[in-house]
């Protein structure tokens, strides 16, 4: 791949972390610790903030995911830290 059609990628790739951002912030997170008990928890990308992961609140398989398909691209591919 051409490293112009490489830099145009990663503009679009953080063009749309920017949106994501913004949604994030419109749509909040919900606060695990104001939910009922047995209702599922929510986790969210540490990136962009949108949900992650929802798993039961019982659940004992592996860890929640803590980014989200697309920045775990752009992590990836180095353009995120």
């Amino acid at each position: 791949m051409s490293e112009l059609m490489s830099e145009k990628m990663r503009e679009v790739a953080l063009e749309g972390l920017g949106v994501r951002k913004a949604k994030a912030k419109e749509l909040g997170q919900i606060n695990n610790a104001d939910l009922y008990a047995g209702s599922p928890m929510y986790y969210y990308c540490r990136y962009c903030g949108l949900e992650s992961d929802c798993l039961p609140e019982n659940w004992f398989v592996g860890k929640p995911r803590r980014v989200c398909s697309e920045c775990q691209g752009m992590k990836n591919e180095g353009w995120i830290e």
